[in-house]
């Protein structure tokens, strides 16, 4: 092998021993993040899988159920982003089965592996390519998407997640360039994730909290189970988001786990270690999200604040300004200037 690919063999694989061993890591450590760890864990051993296809192309003839299945690993990265963030932030996933839908894609790919086209010379490979490479965007957009929608975004969660969402969106812009021949050197892409994986690697030592958010020492005992705090949260969920009652602004742990029907400490616990967050911090995220929507409302242009506060579940102007300002970065006067001069652009003959 010459010198130069020598070099370029090296740059390409020196981030697989990394991604491997982040991967073992995340799947062994313990705690309220073991879920998300472990689809993170997942997305990083398909990530090593996609750039060892793409590696060892560069240098020999592979065959086509290998070409393949390297391409199946790609189209299980996006959808597993895209749940990593959902556990990230939302706790357990709602609906497992849902989820699994997801992975159609990749499962067609491992079952026609055989038979499916792979070769620079192929236009339906092409096509099939630039499918795959398209399915990559937009679940990285997708993912940016799930990011933006999570208030406060200046904690050290909503920082990992948009690593990693910008930091795969110019990795499969790499790839994509690359395809298009705008890039001379195929194995770009695999290099540009050996800075990429180093990259991530520091930041997570930097956000440990991350993923080492452990359980908390006031649930020493629990024997909860994933499915009980999966059905306590489905109630819960069902309850806030479709039933609003956070709109009540007497509404305590008490009533919501007497609503629930669970016993309020377990309902605390569930709470804390689905969502990261207490009952009075889950509660207010949901009343400052339904007052936004109140505040980017045409017909509520001339609504008093306080009446968005009122309609929102606070009940007085001073906390609800604390709470606003708190989530948003932005008190709701300022947060009502800024949306309507969008809605005036957006819509400058109404």
């Amino acid at each position: 092998m010459a010198a130069e690919s020598l070099f370029l063999f090296f740059l390409a694989t020196s981030g697989l021993s990394l991604s491997l061993f982040f991967s073992v890591v995340l799947f062994r450590l313990k705690g309220t993040r073991q879920f998300a760890n472990r689809i993170l864990g997942l997305l990083l051993f398909c990530l090593s899988l996609r750039i060892t296809k793409s590696v060892f192309y560069n240098f020999i003839e592979l065959p086509l159920v290998v070409k393949n299945l390297g391409l199946a690993a790609n189209l299980a990265i996006g959808p597993l982003l895209y749940l990593y963030g959902k556990s990230l932030f939302q706790g357990l996933l709602k609906s497992p089965k849902w989820a699994a839908l997801h992975f159609l894609p990749t499962l067609s790919y491992v079952l026609f592996s055989p038979v499916l086209p792979n070769g620079t010379g192929d236009d339906l490979w092409r096509i099939s390519y630039s499918l795959v490479l398209g399915q990559s965007f937009i679940y990285v957009a997708l993912s940016l998407g799930l990011w933006w929608q999570q208030m406060p975004r200046s904690n050290a969660e909503s920082r990992w997640y948009l690593s990693l969402s910008l930091g795969l969106g110019g990795m499969w812009t790499i790839y994509a360039l690359v395809f298009f021949a705008y890039i001379p050197v195929y194995l770009a892409g695999a290099i540009s994730f050996s800075f990429l994986i180093i990259a991530w690697i520091f930041l997570a030592i930097k956000e440990q909290e991350v993923f080492l958010r452990l359980l908390p020492s006031k649930y020493p005992s629990s024997h909860l189970s994933d499915v009980d705090r999966m059905a306590i949260m489905q109630r819960v969920e069902q309850l806030l988001v479709k039933e609003k009652h956070f709109l009540d602004p007497s509404l305590s742990l008490a009533q919501l786990a007497k609503r629930a029907a669970v016993h309020p400490k377990t309902l605390s616990q569930v709470i804390n270690e689905s969502t990261g967050k207490n009952f009075t911090h889950l509660i207010n995220s949901h009343r400052v999200k339904h007052a936004q929507k109140l505040f980017s409302q045409a017909e509520m242009k001339e609504e008093k604040v306080i009446a968005i506060a009122l309609d929102s579940g606070f009940r007085s102007l001073s906390t609800f300004n604390v709470v606003f300002k708190q989530y948003t970065k932005m008190t709701p006067s300022a947060f009502r200037s800024h949306t309507q001069k969008i809605i005036d652009k957006s819509f400058p003959d109404s």
